[in-house]
């Protein structure tokens, strides 16, 4: 928002006061519910985390979605204890660092029968430990025959648009491309909107991409991206795009971002904000219209991945085409916006979590970090730190067998929590129909 304060700072107050606010609403329905439910202390011990994560998972799917640090990325670099998202996702990583969290609220009850749940706590940790102990040390990295060149130019938000550097700009991604043994590469790849024209027409200098692809390699970058109404050429829709370019300069294949940012990328309530002369932020008067939903890319011999733009790597069972399963991940960021606080950190870890998950490799590369090789357990290969330029040259780790969780998504955490609740009233019925005898 400071990037250009004349235009955006008018949103600084939102971040700062009502987001929050908004925010704080579903942990203090969180609270609110489970003080009227719970009878006793043991009974909060279990209530407790499952509306938590019923709270958690509310917040990420009504207006749009906010599933951003969720408390179950805690175990993030915890790598063996994360290894259960295999099975429960994020919710269920949420579910355990909630329960275990809570269960020391009984360490200093004064019945001694109360102990045995901190006790089941830290046993349920050291069993997650073991498995994922247990799966990492009997994995084996397979790599496929396709060498990736990451490129990471490290361009500052308030030149990426400017109309005068936009020649320098992509001259910066194909400088970085062209390094060293370029004719190894077979895939090229560069991070989100490094094309900042909305055509491949508009490229200044064609010949570049065309030395850069000679030797049958492609280029998949991410591009703002218009589209004309083949029934009226005066009507067009604006798309975040990532776009599969072969040496020709043809779009082989393409993706459009659909989960977009509010404010961000398009205006709420567009003709009231209209009225008092608010924009939204990113570059350009236009919304961008929202694509189709997870796609599944295959072109000529290269593995089918699956293409997310910037914060969609966040959204748990929302990341691949569940009908037609990818072989790999590709997340285009550019996390310039965020200056060098936590959220560039915070992004990736997010994003390192849904490998696990769905069992697959995640290839991330962002503008200015952090660009990363990640397998299918969540282990980084090779990595470039936020702030610096430079590329990764690494060969795509192979993917595993579809996970339980990419075949279930959050049925089994929902079933857990219904388990729990329905058994504690259960209990407490029963408990009651005894005492009145």
């Amino acid at each position: 928002m400071l990037v250009d304060p004349a235009e955006n700072a008018w949103l600084i107050p939102f971040a700062i006061f009502i987001l929050p606010a908004f925010l704080s609403m579903f942990v203090g329905l969180v609270t609110l519910i489970t003080k009227h439910l719970s009878k006793n202390s043991v009974q909060l011990v279990f209530i407790f985390p499952v509306f938590w994560v019923f709270f958690e998972w509310l917040r990420g799917n009504i207006l749009t979605g906010f599933p951003w640090n969720l408390i179950g990325y805690t175990f993030s670099d915890f790598l063996t204890i994360s290894q259960i998202a295999s099975v429960v996702g994020i919710y269920g990583l949420s579910f355990f660092a909630i329960f275990f969290a809570c269960s020391f609220s009984l360490v200093g009850s004064k019945k001694k029968q109360n102990l045995v749940i901190p006790i089941l706590g830290i046993a349920i940790l050291f069993t997650l430990h073991f498995f994922g102990s247990y799966k990492l040390d009997n994995s084996i990295n397979h790599y496929k025959n396709i060498k990736l060149r990451l490129v990471q130019p490290n361009i500052v938000q308030n030149e990426k648009w400017k109309e005068s550097l936009k020649y320098k700009n992509f001259m910066k991604h194909y400088s970085l491309s062209k390094y060293e043994d370029f004719n190894e590469i077979d895939l090229f790849i560069w991070p989100e909107t490094a094309l900042t024209y909305t055509s491949i027409n508009e490229i200044l200098n064609k010949d570049s991409i065309y030395d850069l692809l000679r030797n049958d390699a492609m280029l998949i970058t991410g591009m703002p991206r218009i589209i004309f109404n083949e029934y009226n050429p005066e009507k067009f829709k604006l798309y975040n795009s990532v776009v599969i370019l072969n040496e020709k300069l043809d779009i082989v294949d393409s993706y459009n971002k659909f989960h977009l940012v509010p404010f961000g990328e398009y205006l709420p309530f567009r003709n009231l904000f209209d009225y008092f002369g608010f924009s939204k932020i990113v570059f350009g008067p236009i919304d961008y219209s929202r694509g189709g939903g997870p796609k599944t890319i295959k072109f000529d011999n290269f593995p089918s991945f699956s293409p997310l733009i910037c914060f969609e790597a966040i959204f748990p069972g929302e990341v691949v085409n569940s009908k037609v399963r990818p072989e790999w991940m590709l997340s285009l960021s550019n996390d310039a916006w965020f200056g060098n606080f936590a959220g560039p950190q915070q992004h990736f870890e997010m994003a390192r979590i849904r490998t696990i998950e769905e069992g697959l490799p995640l290839i991330r590369v962002s503008n200015t970090g952090i660009s990363a090789v990640i397998d299918s357990y969540g282990r980084v290969l090779k990595s470039l730190p936020y702030g610096k330029f430079g590329i990764i040259d690494h060969f795509l780790p192979g993917n595993l067998q579809s996970t339980i969780y990419s075949r279930f998504g959050d049925i089994l955490v929902f079933t857990l929590g219904i388990f729990l609740i329905s058994s504690i009233f259960l209990f407490q019925a029963i408990k009651k129909i005894f005492n009145n005898q």
